[in-house]
């Protein structure tokens, strides 16, 4: 194999692992929500407090991303991304082996300081690493790992824990973690960091009154989102009472709404972005109203508004990663 051969293989390997490295991330991410029940029992912890372990998480992990930008984007990316991922193994095998609440948060905040960081680091990384023909391919792998997490990663977790236990599920995220920062190592080319942002270049875009506007809608309709679905397993097991292995259907099929909510928000957006954010909010909206109500305990109709769920925050998450206006 010839130098520029090894380099080119070398360099997707390092593509295909940070798409493992996203799907392990965001999966540590919403690893509790799909067996908030069984740690809330086992810790003997109320639904709501245990929440804090993906509230907490999510919270810190967007401050760090922020500051990561500021203060460590100059940093060599292979030694940086390689501790990320080893420190969030160290933490989930915590998660794994802890015995009071209190280290599972501490363990989920620590986690959230790599996470955070992880995000703020991984952007480009895509465009560093392969010709600039291939830049697309790469990002799509790399970021593809989110969409995967989101779609098999909290009902793989919710049928894990199920059947073995909670534990079991933070050790193996804790495996794969450590096992991706090896595979790193190997495969992950020197790449240089960039220039720090300054703390007055990443203020300044709160002076644009429309900017505001924007991040005002983005922070309301998140916020509501994953306060929600924090406690959907809980939701879906002690309110609606279904059985554990619809519930990881009901998991998956929101994830595969997401995805279908995707292609078909891709279709409209550029041409009716105002009407694809509407009909994502409305979405959100009314099947959070509907799938709270008393009177719903079908398993069909909780699946369709499961379902409608995770369509609305499709359309209404790709209308800011579209990153454009009417």
């Amino acid at each position: 194999m010839s130098p520029s051969n090894y380099t080119n293989w070398r360099s997707w390997v390092a593509v295909f692992m940070l798409g493992i490295a996203s799907f392990t991330i965001v999966t540590t991410e919403l690893a509790p929500i799909g067996m908030l029940s069984s740690i809330a029992q086992d810790m003997q912890q109320s639904a709501s407090s245990t929440g804090l372990v993906v509230t907490l998480y999510a919270w810190l992990s967007a401050a760090v991303a922020l500051i990561s930008v500021m203060m460590i984007s100059h940093l060599p990316r292979r030694p940086l991304l390689v501790g990320l991922m080893l420190l969030l193994g160290g933490v989930n095998g915590v998660a794994a082996v802890s015995q009071s609440f209190s280290v599972l948060l501490a363990a989920r905040v620590v986690g959230a300081l790599a996470h955070g960081a992880f995000w703020a680091m991984i952007g480009t990384l895509g465009a560093q690493l392969v010709s600039e023909s291939s830049v697309g391919k790469a990002t799509a792998i790399i970021f593809g790992g989110v969409s995967i997490a989101s779609v098999l990663g909290v009902p793989l977790i919710n049928w894990i824990s199920s059947g073995a236990g909670w534990r079991l599920s933070f050790l193996i995220l804790g495996i794969l973690s450590v096992v991706t920062a090896l595979t790193l190592v190997l495969s992950l080319p020197h790449v240089s960091g960039t220039p720090r942002l300054g703390r007055g270049e990443l203020f300044s875009v709160f002076r644009n009154s429309k900017l505001r506007i924007v991040y005002l809608i983005a922070a309301c309709g998140i916020v509501s989102h994953f306060a929600a679905f924090t406690y959907v397993e809980v939701l879906l097991s002690s309110v609606i009472a279904l059985p554990n292995s619809w519930i990881s259907i009901c998991l998956l099929t929101f994830g595969v709404a997401g995805i279908v909510g995707n292609f078909m928000c891709g279709m409209y957006i550029d041409n009716h972005l105002k009407r694809v954010l509407s009909t994502g909010l409305l979405l959100i909206s009314l099947c959070l109203t509907l799938i709270s109500l008393p009177t719903v305990s079908s398993k069909v109709i909780t699946l369709l508004l499961v379902s409608g769920w995770g369509l609305g925050v499709a359309h209404y998450s790709l209308v800011f990663k579209h990153g454009s206006s009417d």
